[in-house]
């Protein structure tokens, strides 16, 4: 992504703010390239050379401190406080992580399977996807209308854990609640009610079945009256709950804490 100074100033002043972040981007995302680097970072150079006539007070922090000589951490603490304010933030699949992942699966799985009872965030069943790979749940159960791994903010989120985690789909919760009784699992509901037991005070049998609600209906009457324990995580603000993706994490790390593993 090279310009010539007659490109880059024939462009309006939103596109050619855009070019700037997106050259900064690059950078990032090439670090470890040295050549690579610092020929972007010799292009932004010009790039912020060639606008500071009209727009001086915008980028003359990032140009005057801006070297070849800047770590990975300072470049960024020069960078993002720009894309922060004319570029929208990176969500969560978009930004670069340095840590590599393992190439084989040393950990081991709990005999644990998540229900999603009509989850309609496609962000919060990939997130859900992601924890559940990371904490060694063994099988994902998609409800009703809850979001598939085929659909592309579920992959987003879920950052190919979708591809790892085992998964299938019932037409409704009973329908999977049935399956599972059938195969002898206990089924824990984690949701916020006035006979719910903390997760940090709950026994978990195994082989579980552990359902999470709908973001805004939560778990039915019907469907907590046939669960064997019903558990909820403490909270100490106003708010009665958690993100149900968020809530999942908390809760998942306690059971795998308290349910002896099996090797995958």
């Amino acid at each position: 992504m090279k310009f010539s100074k007659k490109k880059f100033t024939n462009l309006p002043e939103k596109r050619q703010v855009k070019k700037i972040l997106d050259i900064c981007q690059l950078i990032e995302k090439n670090w470890e390239n040295s050549e690579l680097r610092i020929d972007y970072l010799e292009n932004l150079k010009n790039c912020l050379k060639w606008i500071s006539d009209n727009k001086i007070e915008k980028f003359s922090n990032l140009r005057e401190k801006l070297s070849n000589n800047l770590t990975q951490h300072n470049f960024l603490q020069l960078f993002i406080p720009y894309e922060q304010t004319y570029s929208s933030t990176l969500i969560d699949h978009k930004i670069i992580i340095n840590k590599i992942d393992k190439k084989s699966k040393e950990n081991s799985i709990i005999p644990v399977v998540v229900i999603l009872d009509n989850l309609r965030s496609a962000f919060n069943v990939g997130a859900i996807f992601r924890t559940s790979e990371c904490v060694g749940i063994s099988e994902i159960v998609l409800c009703g209308y809850t979001s598939l791994p085929d659909q592309k903010k579920v992959q987003d989120s879920a950052m190919g854990t979708e591809k790892i985690v085992k998964w299938k789909h019932f037409p409704s919760t009973l329908k999977a609640i049935e399956h599972y009784k059938s195969k002898e699992y206990s089924i824990y509901a984690l949701e916020t009610t006035t006979n719910a037991k903390s997760i940090f005070e709950t026994k978990y049998d195994k082989p579980l079945a552990l359902i999470l609600g709908n973001e805004a209906l939560g778990i039915s009457e019907d469907i907590l009256k046939i669960c064997d324990e019903i558990v909820e995580i403490p909270v100490f603000g106003m708010k009665n709950s958690l993100n149900v993706g968020v809530a999942f994490s908390i809760c998942a790390y306690e059971v795998r804490r308290k349910i002896s593993p099996q090797r995958r």
